[in-house]
């Protein structure tokens, strides 16, 4: 898929050197897309309409369309040439030194983190990720200033004193030493070198930096750890402020970075208290035990975007990719022309936005569709499958259908708060529900799959055993007739041997 020939790279890199320009005086910018086209490359031609809404996709058919600009235009896509002009942006970024340092983890944990099936591929994305660790490697020799490694190992000689270990469990621990180490370095003069404080709080406080662990370990870990932590006291230390009293919204985050760890934290903690209510509300018709149907729903949102979740990850780059994404969102958010509709005030109270319910349903019609679903519309959609969902999803779907059609068709409808919420809630349902029966339905499919396997195993066996059967009888055969050919050339022998017996006696 990423192979080019050298007349193609010529082109290529002239579409490109612009970008590369742009790149160098716009380093933020330039790291959100090199994000972007890590993402980029798990996508497929099959999943193309669950992408090309998104953020990342958006930001790549923008910058790497190349040729296809007229096919954008009409929402078509050369997706093999975008991801191609893609994958040599990152070489390009990697051999111009043009990423920052903190940036280089980040890169690394995306293409490590990438669900590609291809072999191939797979094999030049794991290479260049070895590059672009050795990259950040050749960074840590710089050395910051004397403010901030005076105000890192001040810090760090307080971690006993401040009894992390006891005030936290283990990941969350790891969150809140990132959040205190971000903001000592906060618009600050820092280099990779300073990170070694971060490292050496993580030892104090008793996290092994080499540990290895996978996307889906640490999210269940962290859903097992909330179970006996306080979930306000988790949402505290990873949010995001853009001043004093403002907080950067979850969607913005999601949206702008597409990062493995950090978009996987915050889809997390921005649906952790829905899918818990929707299951609660939901236990009698759902076998599976609660948290872990919990997991099973949040894990399911995450793997829909493309990650591998189970590709390890040491915890050291874990941690420097959630610190260096958190102040890249910062920087994002502070220069974005648009970010009233990014913001969400203290208090809590959300938006009341159009686009949620026109996007929201489209979500779920599209997961409707990839349970099986048909006709023209939600209503439709939702009937012709009625018999897989139970009364509640239903009930929920019909409602956002309703609400949907009066947005769009009713000029005098007011779109409330009161409104707005309870169409959320039932978004809420409609989602966790249809998480549960993909997730349900993907566990099925896999033991369907074993079983087939296992029973081809046993017919390939048994046809084994019985040819070699067949070839027993047919040697025993073969044996058997040469017994019988033996005993008459023995008989004729014999018969041979009586007549010249007589034949002398006569003669004599």
């Amino acid at each position: 898929m990423l192979a080019m020939s050298e007349a193609e790279i010529i082109e290529v890199d002239e579409q490109l050197n612009p970008k590369l320009e742009w790149a160098k005086q716009n380093k933020e910018l330039a790291e959100q897309l090199a994000m972007d086209a890590t993402r980029l490359m798990s996508c497929t031609n099959e999943r193309l309409e669950d992408y090309k809404d998104k953020g990342f996709f958006k930001r790549c058919a923008s910058s790497f369309a190349g040729k296809t600009a007229k096919m954008q235009q009409d929402n078509q896509y050369d997706l093999v040439e975008m991801q191609k002009m893609g994958w040599r942006y990152l070489q390009m970024l990697n051999e111009r030194d043009i990423l920052m340092a903190d940036a280089l983890i980040t890169i690394k944990n995306n293409l490590d983190t990438l669900a590609v099936k291809e072999n191939e591929t797979r094999e030049e994305i794991a290479r260049f990720a070895i590059k672009i660790k050795n990259k950040f490697e050749s960074h840590e020799q710089r050395i910051g200033t004397i403010e901030v490694t005076a105000n890192i190992n001040s810090w760090v000689a307080t971690i006993q004193a401040q009894k992390y270990h006891k005030r936290y469990p283990k990941y969350i621990r790891l969150l809140s030493l990132v959040h205190d180490f971000r903001l000592i370095i906060e618009k600050k003069e820092w280099t990779v070198n300073s990170l070694h404080g971060l490292m050496q709080a993580m030892l104090t406080a008793g996290i092994d930096i080499d540990e290895k662990i996978t996307l889906e370990q640490f999210i269940s870990n962290l859903i097992d750890e909330i179970e006996q932590f306080p979930f306000e006291k988790f949402t505290k230390i990873i949010r995001l402020n853009a001043n004093s009293n403002q907080i950067i919204d979850t969607s913005f985050l999601v949206n702008e970075i597409a990062s493995p760890t950090f978009n996987s934290l915050y889809q997390f903690s921005d649906n952790y208290n829905k899918v818990k209510n929707t299951v609660n509300i939901l236990k009698k018709d759902i076998t599976t035990e609660q948290k872990e149907a919990i997991k099973k729903v949040i894990l399911g949102y995450i793997r829909n975007e493309g990650v591998d979740i189970n590709k390890e990850l040491q915890l050291q780059d874990i941690a420097l990719e959630i610190l260096s994404c958190s102040m890249l969102a910062q920087k994002l958010f502070k220069e974005s022309l648009n970010s009233t509709n990014a913001i969400q005030n203290l208090t809590g109270e959300p938006n009341m936005d159009y686009k949620t319910i026109i996007d929201r349903t489209k979500e779920i019609e599209t997961r409707l569709v990839d349970l099986g679903a048909e006709g023209r519309g939600l209503h439709e959609k939702v009937s012709s499958i009625q018999d897989q969902l139970n009364n509640q999803v239903v009930k929920a779907i019909r409602f956002m259908a309703v609400i949907r059609n009066k947005t769009l068709h009713e000029n005098d409808f007011e779109l409330t708060t009161k409104i707005l919420d309870e169409f959320i809630d039932a978004y809420d349902v409609a989602s966790t529900m249809l998480s549960l029966n993909k997730e349900e339905a993907k566990e099925k499919e896999e033991a369907k799959e074993k079983e087939e396997a296992k029973e081809k195993r046993k017919k390939k066996k048994e046809k084994k055993k019985e040819k070699k059967k067949e070839n027993f009888s047919t040697s025993d055969s073969n044996s058997s007739s040469d017994e019988d050919g033996m005993s008459k050339w023995e008989l004729l022998g014999l018969g041979a041997a009586a007549a010249v017996t007589v034949w002398s006696w006569w003669s004599s």
